[in-house]
């Protein structure tokens, strides 16, 4: 296993500082380097730290007549280099090669397997297999648990794009079968070429993976919507006890559970700087909640001042008033986040 994410910074440095000495292309005539990347398994999604982590294998190809080669003087039809044997192919007889860096790689890169082979006609092909974890600071969590979320894969040139260009090589670049993440719906790919700056000295390609994702549902509405469901509905029913003081110890255990299931959720995300649409439906359930623990103790106090009457008129309006208020909450959740 062999470690790249430094060697890559420092050929990012160089190359940014305009210190490399290998001649490069021709500006009037990029050339064109295929690249494809193949998803096989997303291996972690940290919602926290907004990263994932990844494990695929990404292809290169391009042509340039500078590392053509008689088969004759080498009595064979392809040369074939390891990572260190081609650099020092390529300093030592003065060649470039499209440089590239993974842009939002977040920590190390860890190449399981790697090789080049160049044919005689000058053609030049890189093959990688590695596991990295990359940046996702795109992450959107205003509709948790029903959003949906956006994973790029930035594979960046370290050339210009009037030295090097990069295009799609569509037959390679896919997803796996079996990504192993259990959590996430995963949808179509999607592989886009631009540019991007970076830094004053012109545009640089950049090959774009890019696929969507869903939550599975199931974990949430089960663990999370059923059981909060069915504790608005038990608070509810304590509405028709006519002992006010238990309701008042009901109502204050079921404003604990409210805050209970607060960090249980927040546990979850990083620490945002806007409120969620699963955010909304506790505070409005810890607000509703902690309304009727003051009504239950007014009315406790009305009952043993011997304002009875009025304690059951209150009672009543209280009785149809709670469905209400989670009815108008949910519907300006609703409206709030999925508008």
């Amino acid at each position: 296993m062999v470690l790249r994410s430094s060697r890559a910074v420092a050929a990012f440095a160089v190359v940014f500082l305009g210190l490399i000495s290998a001649p490069v292309p021709a500006a009037s005539e990029p050339i064109e380097v295929q690249v494809g990347f193949r998803l096989d398994q997303v291996t972690n999604v940290d919602q926290k730290a907004e990263n994932f982590s990844v494990v695929g294998n990404l292809v290169m190809g391009w042509k340039d007549e500078a590392f053509a080669f008689d088969p004759a003087e080498c009595e064979c039809d392809e040369k074939l280099f390891s990572t260190s044997q081609f650099e020092d192919y390529t300093r030592k007889n003065r060649l470039a090669w499209p440089r590239f860096l993974f842009y939002n790689q977040q920590g190390n890169r860890w190449i399981q397997e790697d090789v080049f082979i160049v044919e005689p006609d000058g053609k030049v092909g890189y093959i990688e297999r590695s596991s990295l974890t990359l940046q996702a600071p795109d992450f959107n969590f205003v509709r948790y648990p029903f959003d949906t979320q956006k994973f790029n894969v930035h594979l960046v040139s370290l050339y210009r794009d009037n030295e090097y260009v990069f295009a799609v090589e569509p037959e390679y670049t896919r997803m796996g079968t079996q990504l192993g993440e259990e959590e996430w719906r995963v949808g179509p790919h999607e592989a886009i070429i631009n540019s991007v700056k970076l830094g004053p000295r012109g545009e640089h390609s950049r090959f774009t993976f890019t696929f969507p994702a869903q939550r599975h549902l199931d974990y949430y509405l089960f663990r999370i919507f059923l059981p909060l469901f069915l504790i608005v509905i038990v608070a509810y029913a304590t509405f028709y006890m006519k002992d006010y003081g238990k309701r008042v110890d009901y109502s204050a255990a079921n404003l604990l559970t409210f805050v209970m299931f607060n960090f249980a959720v927040g546990s979850e995300l990083p620490r945002l700087g806007y409120l969620t649409f699963t955010d909304s439906i506790l505070i409005l359930a810890f607000v509703v909640t902690a309304v009727t623990v003051i009504a239950n103790v007014i009315l406790k106090r009305l009952s043993v001042t011997g304002k009875e009457d009025k304690a059951r008129t209150w009672d009543g309006t209280i009785l149809w008033g709670y469905p209400v208020l989670y009815v108008l909450g949910f519907g300006w959740s609703y409206m709030h986040f999925f508008r």
